[in-house]
């Protein structure tokens, strides 16, 4: 008889659970395509591309997501049990809380460890490609840096100087430009010219040519002294080609565990110290190991206020589970500032409000034997 209680008790968490993820998920990527669409929308994107990057959203919110819809659904579940008087006919069956108790537990500890395997290298590597994409599409590379009437020279052997940049640097006026290496020295005037700005999103390269019109080009060959002037009509210049991996930089959210440690064992070897820099990655660190527990701790309180058959009175689990939340993130994000800092360690910026959920589902689990 046991077993097909906790079948139905499985059957009755596991489904709300699921649906319950995907509506979070949906929920927060809403919020987060409203700024990417119009990117989208004004750039000559595939199906494939957007796709993707949805994907990527959707997968970096699963941290986010996977707790809450636990904690909710745990007490949606038990409270519908209640609500059909189920768990006092349990409880009359001779059934303790804790049995009835043990398939959510059960179920927190399974989620709560896949939860760390994809936190582990999976989650990472779709923040990271979120980012790589949205950078992909709002950049214009090496066209954002160039200004009227100022030298450019962040391109090696190149210096650019235009008297009029205009049209988001894609038309220049009166070009003045020098292209040097070991063998020989180029130096090009033109009347007018224009920036040609191409991007290949399925190879991730971006290529900058400069086309130029009406000019001249004096050639001087270093090794023999010899010097050729042509006037041109049309001369095009590529400036440069660049991987958008190049000009990306990780950040803690989008490193591996692996990663991280070496990440922090860097920082921390540095002669000079930066507290905050050190701060943030173990923060991160921390606050990913610690995601089973908080998924656990959540699920215990989830069930322990979700049970509301007593004697009669009905309380508002979800009121209650809001405040419990609010009160766990007050003491969460008050801890991180600090960590962050250097003020504390990190390690008491999870372990502080993991004993304030374990107190709290602790008492409300406490209260449950007044049907024992």
């Amino acid at each position: 008889m046991q077993k097909n209680v906790y079948k139905y008790l499985l059957s009755n968490f596991i489904l709300p659970f699921l649906f319950s993820t995907v509506f979070f998920v949906l929920l927060l990527l809403v919020f987060q395509l409203f700024r990417v669409t119009e990117i989208l929308l004004a750039k000559d994107v595939s199906l494939s591309f957007v796709l993707s990057l949805i994907s990527d959203i959707a997968l970096t919110f699963i941290p986010i997501a996977v707790p809450l819809s636990l904690f909710f659904t745990a007490i949606y579940s038990i409270g519908k049990l209640c609500s059909s008087s189920e768990y006092i006919a349990l409880r009359s069956l001779g059934l303790s809380k804790f049995n009835i108790y043990l398939p959510y537990l059960i179920v927190s500890i399974i989620v709560s460890f896949n939860l760390l395997l994809l936190s582990e290298q999976l989650i990472p590597q779709s923040k990271y490609n979120f980012r790589k994409k949205v950078v992909f599409v709002t950049s214009s590379g090496l066209v954002s840096d160039l200004k009227s009437a100022q030298f450019f020279n962040k391109i090696q052997g190149i210096l650019l100087f235009a008297d009029e940049i205009g049209d988001e640097a894609k038309t220049l006026k009166n070009v003045f430009l020098t292209i040097s290496n070991d063998d020989n020295q180029k130096t090009i005037t033109a009347n007018d010219g224009e920036l040609v700005y191409k991007q290949n999103l399925n190879a991730e390269i971006e290529t900058v040519k400069l086309k130029l019109r009406n000019g001249l080009i004096f050639e001087s060959k270093k090794e023999t002294d010899e010097n050729t002037k042509v006037f041109f009509k049309e001369y095009i210049v590529p400036l440069a080609q660049s991987k958008l991996k190049n000009r990306i930089s990780k950040k803690e959210t989008m490193m591996t565990y692996q990663e991280l440690n070496h990440h922090i064992r860097e920082l921390e070897a540095t002669p000079k110290k930066n507290k905050r820099l050190i701060g943030n990655a173990k923060v991160e660190y921390w606050s990913r190991l610690s995601a089973p527990v908080f998924c656990i701790l959540l699920v215990l309180v989830g069930f322990s206020i979700g049970v509301r058959a007593s004697r009669g009175r009905v309380r508002n689990s979800g009121l209650i589970g809001f405040g419990i939340l609010i009160g766990y993130y007050v003491i969460y994000f008050s801890l991180i500032g600090l960590a962050k800092k250097g003020g504390i360690p990190a390690s008491l910026t999870v372990l502080i409000p993991s004993m304030y959920l374990m107190a709290v589902g602790s008492c409300f689990y406490r209260k449950l034997d007044w049907q024992s």
